[in-house]
């Protein structure tokens, strides 16, 4: 199945969980993030704001920003995504995308550890994204530690998979934690 088929249906699958149930989910992943040793050890960290298919990453950007450390959100052009620093008093505009993305200058930086979202993954942490290739770009020259993050539902048999993607380190759901 080629990943245009593969993101049809998963996004048709996405669709079939209530606003209750996506908060919940939400919840257990923010839990297993934050209850991570790679967070323990964390001071600086990149996250993506969440789309209303995605789990919510607002508590985990409060909870670290919270905890003193050092957060980024992407901010994307015509092919790279830059790394803009952020707190609660940076103001976010809505990209082409309808995606927020924070004001301000991109930084050349490595956080230490980098939750990106997917639109599924496999047991083997091979990650579909919604095909834009941002965050495999970006994962080429990322040193840091990487973990996407994604309900359970997300998960896929076997995940097409071309030479260019790039896997995270670990794919976090609410149920799991896969390494």
């Amino acid at each position: 199945m080629d990943k245009t088929t593969v993101r049809k249906q998963l996004k048709a699958r996405l669709s079939t969980l209530c606003e209750e149930e996506k908060a919940k989910k939400s919840q257990a992943i923010a839990e297993r993030v934050l209850h991570s040793p790679e967070y323990s050890r964390t001071h600086s960290l990149f996250l993506f704001l969440s789309t209303p298919d995605e789990p919510d990453t607002r508590p985990l950007i409060a909870k670290a920003l919270a905890d003193g450390k050092k957060v980024y959100l992407p901010r994307i052009t015509e092919q790279d995504l830059f790394l803009v620093p952020y707190d609660l008093t940076t103001p976010l505009t809505p990209n082409r995308y309808g995606i927020f993305e924070p004001e301000g200058e991109g930084e050349s930086v490595t956080p230490d550890l980098a939750l990106i979202p997917l639109l599924g993954f496999d047991r083997e942490k091979h990650r579909l994204g919604r095909g834009k290739g941002y965050y495999d770009r970006f994962l080429c020259s990322y040193r840091g530690t990487s973990f996407a993050l994604a309900f359970s539902e997300q998960e896929w048999e076997k995940v097409p998979v071309q030479e260019f993607d790039r896997n995270p380190d670990a794919v976090i759901t609410d149920k799991e934690m896969i390494i």
